[in-house]
């Protein structure tokens, strides 16, 4: 009985044990972690750019309104002691220049992308060409083959015919044993031998390489020449003393003709290398020119900063975003829940920018002043939404909105401050003034992009870098484009597509 408790409780561990492995393998699996390297899966998702800070709760006062820009008031769409909601339009500027702009800067982008989708098709048939030009450069470097193969076998046929005339001769004259016949038979061994190399490098096809024949070719091109002047040779032992009379003036003739007959075989060696040589410089020349021009076109058409098109639309895109903010900026929105108490300019009249427009008093008892860094408050706009807590009242988050920036800055410590107030959107109860009030400031938000975990980016000279994960378990260190910056995240504006997997951290 007390051996199957030992057994049971044995099994009990290595059940437990099991199990623990597999929660390690499990978490390990869901933490993405891959041929040991920790990692993540690039997916889309929400980017939010948020700016924290304290500030005092204090009572509402009357807030001075403003347009961001300056221009001719078209329309004021209130009147004094009228009481308006948050978002209200109160009033707008002219935008008839503006929308001409707009207009002529969309028009600019779609002359843009009609320009880069032309150069697309130049790419594409710059693309045929070559190709076109690769197969032409394939056909002529074939019928040059076809030409150098016959030229071989002519130069065969013909060295083997000059062998068989000298062969002949030899044994009709230079058998005495002398100076001469030991010379002759040197050089009909020296033709025999060269007329074997030639024999060796006949049989091509149609479809050898270029660069075979060329070869076979050139050594072609050496046995003939050393049977030109082994037929040399020969021709001058036929006039020595010896045998100058002895040599009949048809076999004289005859050797005279061998050595036209190799002569014409060598120059036509000769003229196929030219022609081959010839040819391989045309069509890289043409290939290479093409190749340059798809360069060309390639590096208009990247999609990184460096394309001229993607440069030239980033700018149009740029200059569209530009003036339709200022669209936007031209109509003035009430910030907040409350009563206009004043106007102080009328239709027709010209409003500066920041100059005082109407006064608003807020339907709210209290606001909240928070001074915000210099380097951030450029992303804070009037309307941005605001979370709000109190230390005050614990578990509680309150929604407020930015209705003022004091364009006029404060010192603090040898450090800028621009002062904003931010209104609750709601009366909350039990809330005083003096309190502090922790706010959340939500400056951007950007849905349904790509994004990158901040721990998975390292820099080098001002550019930001991540490592790619490869199949093979290795890695790419890959440039990338960022936007918007969230707490943890980047916004991927390039380098990087869906599902690519990239290195947190090391092994």
């Amino acid at each position: 009985m007390h051996f199957f408790k030992n057994k049971r409780f044995l099994i009990i561990i290595i059940l437990i044990i099991i199990l623990i492995i597999g929660g390690f393998v499990f978490y390990r699996s869901s933490k993405g972690e891959e041929k040991g390297f920790p990692f993540e899966e690039i997916k889309k998702g929400t980017v939010v750019e948020e700016i924290s800070e304290s500030g005092i709760v204090e009572n509402s006062e009357k807030l001075d309104l403003g347009f961001d820009s300056a221009g001719r008031i078209e329309k004021i769409y209130v009147r004094e002691e009228e009481d308006v909601l948050r978002g209200q339009e109160l009033a707008k500027l002219d935008t008839t220049q503006l929308e001409i702009q707009l207009e002529e800067a969309k028009a600019g982008l779609k002359v843009i992308k009609a320009q880069q989708e032309n150069t697309e098709v130049s790419l594409s048939n710059a693309k045929k060409d070559l190709e076109n030009a690769q197969r032409i450069a394939k056909e002529n470097l074939k019928i040059e083959n076809k030409r150098a193969i016959d030229a071989i076998e002519d130069s065969y046929l013909k060295s083997y015919n000059v062998f068989n005339v000298i062969n002949d001769l030899k044994e009709k004259y230079f058998e005495r044993g002398d100076w001469e016949s030991i010379t002759m038979s040197d050089e009909k061994n020296n033709i025999e031998k060269m007329v074997k190399e030639i024999s060796n490098h006949r049989n091509y096809t149609i479809d050898s390489s270029t660069d075979d024949i060329e070869e076979s070719l050139l050594i072609i091109q050496k046995s003939l020449l050393k049977i030109k002047k082994s037929l040399e040779e020969i021709r001058k032992i036929a006039d020595t003393s010896g045998y100058q009379k002895i040599i009949s003036d048809a076999d004289k003739s005859l050797i005279d003709n061998q050595q036209v007959i190799i002569n014409t075989a060598y120059n036509s060696i000769v003229e196929c290398l030219s022609r081959i040589s010839s040819v391989k410089a045309t069509n890289k020349a043409n290939i290479d020119k093409i190749q340059a021009q798809i360069k060309e076109i390639e590096s208009q058409l990247k999609g990184n900063s460096n394309g001229l098109y993607a440069t030239k639309t980033e700018q149009a895109q740029v200059q569209i975003s530009l003036l339709e903010n200022k669209i936007i900026q031209s109509v003035l929105k009430s910030p907040a829940d409350g009563k206009i108490i004043k106007i102080y300019k009328k239709e027709g009249e010209v409003a500066q920018f920041g100059e005082k427009i109407m006064s608003l008093l807020y339907s709210k008892p209290f606001e909240i002043k928070v001074d915000i860094y210099e380097e951030d408050v450029g992303k804070i706009k009037v309307g941005n939404p605001v979370k709000i807590t109190f230390p005050a009242l614990p578990n509680k988050e309150y929604s407020g909105t930015v209705v003022f920036i004091n364009p006029i800055e404060k010192v603090i410590n040898n450090v800028v401050y621009y002062e904003v107030k931010i209104v609750p959107n709601e009366n909350i109860k039990n809330i005083k003034t003096g309190m502090t009030a922790d706010v959340v400031i939500i400056t951007n938000e950007r849905k349904d992009v790509l994004v990158v975990p901040k721990e998975a980016i390292h820099k080098k000279d001002d550019k930001k870098f991540v490592n790619v994960l490869k199949d093979d378990g290795t890695f790419e260190e890959r440039e990338i484009k960022v936007g918007l910056e969230g707490d943890d995240v980047w916004e991927v504006i390039s380098g990087l597509k869906e599902g690519e997997k990239v290195i947190t951290g090391k092994k």
